[in-house]
């Protein structure tokens, strides 16, 4: 059984760009992306999936992958606070998103691809900040699952910090808001 592990930031952020607390939601999948089992194909243009027999990972993909958007944004400081949807704790901003692949390419080289959609928005009146989605490819070491995981923790890494980098430039081009505060009695 495989843990989803990301390898660290290289050079976190430090700069808040969502004030307020940032809910991260379950992501979609497809119906193969719901269960354990490691999935390949068998080349690049390959439209059939496989399931590894023997490989699988901890829970289904989309609770690891929320699990390490989690991690991931609040070790880049990207809110002043980062929570799971499913704690139902209330939030000012909301990160949506769906996994289209993640998943081994059998070729002359041992490849992995990740695919996610990512989707910003501001909780309240559901505005989408940004919306975009990240491919990522990458070369694991071999053919063995340890390097495969591996790798695809290394492609979704580089597909978040692409999701936050793409964030902070729409912020930038914006500005900061704080989120609208309850108005008081007078």
């Amino acid at each position: 059984h495989f843990r989803l592990v990301l390898p660290p930031l290289t050079s976190p952020e430090a700069r808040v760009l969502l004030p307020g607390v940032l809910a991260i939601e379950r992501p979609r999948s497809d119906v193969l992306l719901s269960e354990r089992a490691l999935l390949y194909r068998l080349g690049d243009d390959a439209p059939e999936l496989h399931q590894y027999g023997y490989s699988f990972w901890t829970d289904a993909p989309a609770p690891l992958v929320q699990v390490a958007l989690r991690d991931r944004l609040i070790d880049a400081g990207v809110a002043d606070r980062v929570v799971l949807a499913d704690l139902g704790v209330e939030a000012d901003w909301t990160l949506v998103s769906r996994i289209d692949r993640l998943e081994h390419v059998v070729g002359s080289e041992p490849r992995v691809q990740v695919h996610l959609d990512v989707a910003w928005l501001r909780t309240a009146q559901r505005e989408v900040l940004l919306a975009k989605r990240y491919e990522m490819a990458g070369t694991a070491r071999s053919d063995a699952v340890d390097d495969l995981v591996r790798a695809m923790g290394a492609a979704l890494a580089r597909a978040i910090d692409a999701a936050i980098a793409d964030l902070a430039t729409a912020r930038a081009s914006t500005g900061p808001t704080r989120p609208a505060a309850a108005a008081s009695p007078g």
